[in-house]
């Protein structure tokens, strides 16, 4: 028995068969729109929305981290000291 008491064979199978119509979907859509996302992906504009974003992330992601360090551990020196 898998989750909800479905048996698992059952749940295999329905998302074996989710899995390919979605990929199926999928297929039938980049056949059809490719050439023209790739032509927008390619164009000057979009580069610099990607890089714009990956710098805001970066620089977020900084932030995160540092607030991360300096913020005390509550709870860790006894951990360390086997008090």
């Amino acid at each position: 028995m898998a989750a909800l008491g479905y048996p698992l064979w059952r749940i295999l199978t329905v998302n074996f068969f989710a899995r390919g119509a979605r990929f199926a979907v999928l297929s039938i859509l980049a056949l059809k729109f490719g050439p023209h996302i790739l032509r927008i992906a390619h164009s000057r504009p979009f580069e610099w929305t990607i890089v714009a974003i990956t710098i805001v992330c970066f620089v977020a992601s900084g932030f995160s981290v540092t607030s991360w360090l300096r913020k005390p551990q509550v709870g860790r020196g006894a951990a360390r000291t086997g008090n």
